[in-house]
């Protein structure tokens, strides 16, 4: 990937992280909203955190597009803690055992 292409993914992953999901956590998770909620645990810090994601139900369980890569906090946090949850559509949903 060329330095512009990171550059910009970064500008918009940042803009996305501070103003944006902020206001879509709102409403993330709910009953007919697009956007679901990832509940995890700071792999550092121990603190509980939630992100917005856009899931898809799947037979066992949730694909999550990874337009940012592997490397987001949300998901290392995952990958190291082994557990979480999910809010999609109004229901939650335990997360165990992440695989990309």
């Amino acid at each position: 990937m060329s330095i512009e292409k990171s550059a910009a993914r970064d500008s918009v992953r940042v803009f996305n992280k501070h103003l944006l999901n902020p206001a879509v956590l709102r409403l993330a998770g709910r009953k007919h909203f697009y956007a679901s909620a990832i509940h995890h645990t700071g792999r550092r810090s121990g603190r509980p955190y939630v992100t917005p994601v856009t899931a898809f139900r799947v037979t066992d369980g949730f694909v999550v597009p990874l337009p940012y890569g592997t490397h987001t906090d949300w998901l290392r946090n995952l990958q190291v803690e082994q557990h979480g949850s999910i809010r999609f559509h109004g229901e939650t949903f335990p997360i165990s055992s992440p695989v990309v």
